[in-house]
């Protein structure tokens, strides 16, 4: 949560009182299976990748992408990409651990080569910034 408002819409579901039927059940169960199948598809964050050159934290911003597209936070994933773009050198350590955004990736090539996953992290690369930029 981060703001009082998500706290408040939150404690104003959870005192609702009752069950779930078993329809929503069902539904949540679907969900949670989809998200899982979903995940599977993605970075593990074992960072094998990094360092990059470019000062891209990889991890992380599959981590954004994973926001948008599996949990549907869009918004959330979108603002915290747009932080990226900050001057690199301007930044504290602490911000700097976040990295560059994708658009920094020259397709070296190195990260696919160490990754364990055999994901095709360039391309993965140009379609988080095509959705979250």
């Amino acid at each position: 949560m981060q703001n009082l408002a998500m706290v408040s819409e939150n404690a104003k579901v959870a005192s609702i009182g009752g069950y779930l039927s078993e329809e929503e059940i069902k539904v949540v169960k679907e969900m949670m299976e989809e998200n899982k199948r979903l995940s599977e598809l993605y970075c593990t964050g074992c960072e094998y990748c990094l360092p990059c050159e470019q000062n891209i934290n990889i991890p992380h911003i599959f981590n954004l992408m994973n926001y948008h597209k599996v949990y549907k936070l869009t918004d959330f994933a979108k603002a915290e990409y747009a932080k990226l773009k900050v001057d690199f050198d301007a930044r504290s350590n602490d911000e700097k651990k976040k990295g560059l955004d994708a658009s920094s990736c020259i397709e070296c090539g190195l990260c696919e080569s160490k990754c364990p996953q055999h994901l095709k992290i360039i391309e993965q690369l140009k379609e988080t910034k095509n959705a979250l930029a």
